[in-house]
């Protein structure tokens, strides 16, 4: 499916992929020094994709080892639609077959994950044609608040890292306490325990982002965007990951970023060395 790529930036196998919840990974040029579009990349076939590919159904499958109960609540002249509008979706915007909607739940007392897809043409007609997958979770840590923007070192991307990053919020406040965010979660995998760094009162934080420095997993900056919205002030917060959740302070440095080129909120992105 065409889509905007704008959520997430990630380097994998010698690759640049932009990513977006709803649609396939788009893979960018950067072997030539220009940020050009090479096209969708199929990154379980690590292929690039032809249009024939999306149109017949070739990507986003959901995973076999998931259970499925499906549902259908059509008929008649409904099922007609369908059938008028599916080879369009599919053979003209090569849209897939279902689309994994943004709907979870996660049933902590069977460590279960529930997620629901439909049919991309139901999306158009008013009729419901639901999939149900049921996949088994893990507790992480016994950590249980909202968190987005997991990270760990890329160097270990596909070996067994020890950390894992995220954004968080501490609670702090009354009205919204769970977005935006203003902590940085340390999750230990080894040791099983939490750690935070927060921001200060009335301050909010972006994606953590990665600047790895030497071979060993926390050798490494973190860096955040900050929002200090009660100055209207942006900046750019560098970590030592190693001193989070212990009695030095975290903070390398704090960057004030030009009002010109002030990050947006929920900014995404990732640190590419020069090399």
């Amino acid at each position: 499916m065409k889509n905007v790529a704008n959520t997430g930036v990630l380097k994998w196998s010698g690759k640049l992929l932009c990513l977006w919840e709803g649609g396939d990974p788009y893979e960018i040029d950067i072997e030539n020094g220009h940020l050009d579009t090479v096209g969708i990349f199929d990154l379980i076939n690590r292929h690039h994709l032809q249009p024939e590919d999306i149109a017949s159904g070739g990507v986003n499958q959901i995973s076999e080892d998931a259970k499925e109960v499906s549902g259908d609540g059509g008929g008649g002249f409904w099922d007609f639609a369908a059938s008028v509008v599916k080879p369009i979706l599919h053979g003209i915007f090569k849209m897939p077959p279902k689309r994994l909607l943004s709907h979870y739940k996660i049933d902590p007392t069977l460590d279960r994950l529930l997620t629901v897809s439909c049919n991309a043409e139901d999306m158009l007609i008013p009729r419901s044609s639901f999939t149900f997958y049921e996949c088994t979770v893990e507790a992480l840590n016994n950590w249980t608040k909202p968190t987005d923007f997991p990270t760990i070192n890329p160097s270990f991307s596909g070996s067994n890292n020890t950390c894992i990053y995220a954004a968080t919020a501490s609670n702090s406040r009354q009205s919204l306490p769970h977005f935006p965010f203003d902590t940085v979660v340390k999750l230990n995998l080894v040791e099983k325990s939490v750690s935070t760094w927060s921001v200060g009162s009335r301050c909010f934080i972006g994606e953590p982002v990665f600047v790895p420095l030497g071979t060993d997993e926390d050798d490494e900056y973190l860096v955040v965007i900050e929002y200090a919205v009660s100055i209207q002030k942006c900046y750019m917060v560098i970590l030592d990951p190693k001193l989070i959740g212990t009695s030095e302070d975290a903070l390398v440095t704090k960057l004030e970023v030009p009002k010109h080129l002030n990050f947006p909120l929920g900014f995404h992105g990732f640190w590419a060395a020069a090399d």
